[in-house]
């Protein structure tokens, strides 16, 4: 038991590394593409942009460690779209004026969580194809 809530723990700390360090890979390379020498607020497609190599690499890096549990991806990718949604729905929630900004520009919130979850479909197809070919099913 302590064997498998250790093993969580340190596949959950893989899965937060690797996001981390794929996403300011993505972020210095959108900089660098873009020209820009200073930080500021990415756009709409930007975010969408980070918000799948998130989820990607959140829910591949810890599928892919080599361990007999089953049900690593589909946990992560749970774990995954409840980090991106509930930041964004619990202000809009709490909030009154929240909602009038929401209201308005309705597409700044919703479709870097669309994409945060296509990040994450596409990492639960190839961590099927990847246990597949690793344990021969």
């Amino acid at each position: 038991m302590l064997y498998k809530a250790l093993l969580w723990i340190f596949l959950l700390i893989v899965a937060f590394l690797a996001a981390s360090v794929v996403g300011s890979l993505a972020g210095t390379v959108a900089d660098a593409l873009d020209g820009r020498t200073y930080r500021t607020t990415p756009g709409v497609s930007m975010q969408m942009v980070f918000a799948f190599v998130y989820q990607l690499a959140f829910t591949l890096a810890p599928s892919l460690v080599p361990t007999r549990l089953r049900h690593v991806a589909p946990v992560m990718f749970a774990i995954g779209v409840l980090l991106r949604v509930v930041p964004t729905v619990y202000p809009i929630m709490a909030y009154p004026y929240m909602r009038e900004r929401a209201s308005q520009n309705i597409g700044a919130y919703v479709y870097p969580v669309i994409a945060g979850i296509l990040g994450g479909v596409a990492a639960l197809i190839i961590a099927r194809w990847q246990r597949g070919r690793q344990f021969g099913r």
